[in-house]
């Protein structure tokens, strides 16, 4: 159905870009913030002034609408394992893992100690966890499935690399969170994600859909 192709590429595109405009709304709302060595959840942590605000007006809506885009871009290509793989990783672990952290966010500066954390501070950890440890290696295994979709060899070579980058800083990012760098790997990681979400929502509308 036309409709489900549309709503894939309308949350396709919405969902990365009230993501990206929140986490830089947010930074500059923080004096002293520095995006290189800081977290993107800081700029929502418990104890922000806007951190509410940020929470439910933008991350919410976008892991909603990631969710939205996984679920109907997996009607909208042949079911295969690596479909199922790719599409329930961005659509649990990266979409509703956005979910889960508005309504627990880390504490203070995001206690990289994790020194005595809250309850909220250890369920935002673990639900970071698997998305670094699960959606970078589901976009770039699935990315082989992707060649058996409609035309879908160029985007098979996007995913490929979009999901090597999203792995290596991901990986990075996890050996070492207090590294001065550990802002700017995340972001790496987090925006290798989002590109593959846009590319893949632009790659169905070009695409006819299956049933």
């Amino acid at each position: 159905m036309r409709s489900t192709r549309a709503i894939a590429l309308l949350c396709g595109l919405l969902g990365p870009f009230f993501f990206v405009v929140t986490s830089i709304v947010g930074g500059s709302l923080i004096e002293g913030y520095d995006p290189v060595s800081q977290f993107i959840s800081e700029t929502y942590a418990l104890d922000t002034e806007h951190g509410l605000s940020l929470r439910f007006l933008g991350f919410l809506p976008s892991g909603l609408l990631i969710t939205g885009f996984a679920w109907a871009a997996a009607r909208c290509v042949p079911p295969s394992r690596s479909s199922r793989m790719v599409f329930l990783g961005v659509g649990i672990f990266y979409g509703l893992g956005t979910v889960v952290t508005c309504f627990f966010p880390c504490d203070a500066g995001c206690n990289k100690e994790f020194i005595a954390p809250s309850a909220a501070q250890v369920i935002h950890n673990i639900s970071g966890l698997l998305t670094y440890l699960i959606v970078p290696p589901a976009l770039l295994l699935g990315a082989v499935g992707v060649r058996a979709w409609p035309s879908g060899g160029p985007f098979s070579k996007i995913a490929i690399v979009l999901g090597a980058i999203a792995m290596l800083f991901a990986w990075l990012f996890l050996a070492d969170p207090g590294s001065s760098l550990a802002g700017l790997f995340q972001r790496i990681a987090e925006g290798s994600i989002l590109l593959w979400i846009i590319a893949c929502a632009l790659y169905l509308r070009t695409t006819r859909e299956t049933s």
